[in-house]
């Protein structure tokens, strides 16, 4: 936690109701759990709740072939309705492991969830489906950018077809590097590399090196904001690794501008052994974001740790 900062104060008594089952779960959660490959389990991974009496969940559950399986479940009024499988998640599951991994709910009638499945040549795709009004619509496939050996590492999703994802790919002429794509309206635009990420990745060629987007979010359509990591060189620190160091850029007006490193994180992300990455974002309104992460301090050979913050 940054030097001078304070934990916040409560402001009223929370209080906690009792646990229980997610309604429904075990009747999907249906695993064998015998013989050699058994293998049962179910998770929720992704809650978002708004006022006090409405949230949506999201997580996996095993079939009776033993395959991870994405479900939803929501509550109303206190009352939660049974999970569910969600809709069309299994005819693009082939290759058995399918999950939610996040959920947005921007108001009570609209929640967006997002989550990866295994096609039939064993890729990981992500996919995303809409709810409103308590039905869920057909699953659809987040398309994977047209780039060489791209992976989608982080995708963000509001209410009204609004969306970003990032990740890292193959330059054919400068190595692995990181890019970003955004939907609006329910169309996705072209993904394209992050515009000036191949300077500051100079190191990206190293073994062991690190480039991608890692967090996304938007404000508001054409107004996001993205962050990652990148390699800043090719020093080699007591375990062989090169230097990490955090990255932000900012769309405006649909346009992105010129990744930067995380200002003033270099005078304590120590360049020798550095270890930085910006892990989160958010963007309450246009041009107004903070961002969260890590570094290293102390060097490899202490092997401290401590976190960030930048606005």
């Amino acid at each position: 936690m940054p030097t001078g900062s304070s934990l916040p104060t409560a402001a009223a008594r929370i209080h906690w109701g009792r646990a229980e089952p997610v309604p429904g779960l075990a009747a999907l959660n249906r695993g064998s759990n015998t013989g050699v490959n058994a293998y049962t389990s179910a998770s929720v991974n992704a809650i978002s709740c708004w006022g006090a009496t409405g949230c949506v969940v999201g997580g996996y559950f095993t079939d009776r072939h033993e395959h991870p399986q994405a479900f939803v479940a929501r509550e109303r009024k206190g009352r939660w309705s049974k999970a569910q499988e969600v809709p069309a998640t299994a005819a693009l599951n082939k290759g058995g492991n399918a999950q939610v991994d996040q959920v947005s709910c921007a108001r009570t009638s609209v929640c967006v969830a997002v989550g990866t499945y295994t096609d039939k040549g064993g890729n990981t795709q992500w996919f995303t489906v809409t709810e409103r009004n308590g039905r869920w619509a057909t699953a659809a496939q987040v398309p994977d950018p047209a780039l060489a050996n791209a992976a989608i590492s982080t995708v963000w999703c509001a209410p009204g077809g609004l969306c970003a994802a990032g990740g890292s790919f193959t330059d054919p002429s400068t190595g692995p590097e990181a890019w970003v794509m955004t939907q609006t309206h329910g169309r996705w635009k072209p993904a394209l590399e992050v515009p000036g990420i191949a300077a500051l990745n100079v190191g990206g060629n190293f073994p062991g090196s690190k480039v991608g987007v890692d967090a996304v979010t938007c404000a508001s359509a054409g107004n996001c904001a993205a962050g990652g990591i990148y390699t800043s060189g090719t020093t080699d620190d007591l375990y062989g690794l090169p230097p990490y160091q955090p990255f932000v850029v900012t769309q405006t007006n649909g346009r992105w501008g010129t990744a930067k490193e995380v200002p003033g994180i270099a005078a304590v992300n120590e360049p020798d052994w550095a270890w930085g990455s910006t892990t989160l974002i958010a963007c309450p309104s246009a041009g107004n974001c903070t961002a969260a992460g890590e570094y290293l301090t102390g060097g490899p050979d202490t092997c401290g740790s401590d976190c960030g913050l930048c606005s």
